[in-house]
């Protein structure tokens, strides 16, 4: 589980301090994705991992455009790094 700590205006540009709990990081920056395309302005995102690790995240990654293709991209080549013979 990983949980998203964020703090933005809403659609309505009232502040928000908000948490999201998600099965994996690319379900959460799916969702605070879809935030902004509904309106929000984030204005900052911090990620804690299951190891409790905190991650800023920097707002400008947050554009709207979703980040499924790039990380699917990004698996398909560090699965193929590692079916290299070493």
């Amino acid at each position: 589980m990983v949980l998203f700590l964020f703090l933005g205006n809403n659609e309505n540009g009232r502040p928000q301090n908000c948490t999201y709990g998600g099965p994996d990081l690319e379900s959460g920056l799916e969702m605070l994705t879809g935030l902004v395309n509904g309106g929000w302005q984030l204005s900052n995102v911090r990620v804690l991992d299951g190891n409790r690790q905190t991650l800023v995240l920097p707002i400008e990654i947050f554009d709207g455009i979703s980040f499924k293709e790039p990380i699917k991209k990004l698996q398909t080549q560090w699965e193929d790094l590692l079916l290299l013979p070493s």
